[in-house]
């Protein structure tokens, strides 16, 4: 199963003899909608990489099982916020941004 929509996505980061490598992933679902990758995998239709965020939960109560954790890379990926420039100076705005900037 594969998320789509972000090329760099349907590359698995692994590590093979101690260096990193990204390897093609292949699978006949395709979807843009990570909530439904993760019910087909809950319902074990295939496998799918999944962020913390989203396979966390099903992964804590045995619904799902962790694979290649052996040779898996985390891969953090950076977070982008993007803003019309009118909405910028929203003081609101300002403090969201502001406040994942700290934490993340």
């Amino acid at each position: 199963m594969l998320f789509s929509g972000f090329f760099r996505l349907s590359q698995w980061p692994l590590f093979e003899n101690g260096r990193r490598v990204l390897v093609a992933a292949k699978g006949n679902v395709t979807s843009d909608s990570a909530e439904l990758l993760l019910d087909l995998a809950l319902a074990g239709i295939g496998i799918q990489r999944l962020g913390d965020f989203l396979g966390e939960s099903a992964l804590r109560q045995g619904q799902l099982s962790p694979l290649l954790t052996d040779c898996h890379d985390d891969d953090p990926q950076p977070l982008t916020a993007l803003l019309l420039p009118d909405r910028q100076s929203i003081p609101r705005v300002k403090a969201l941004v502001d406040f994942l900037k700290a934490r993340l």
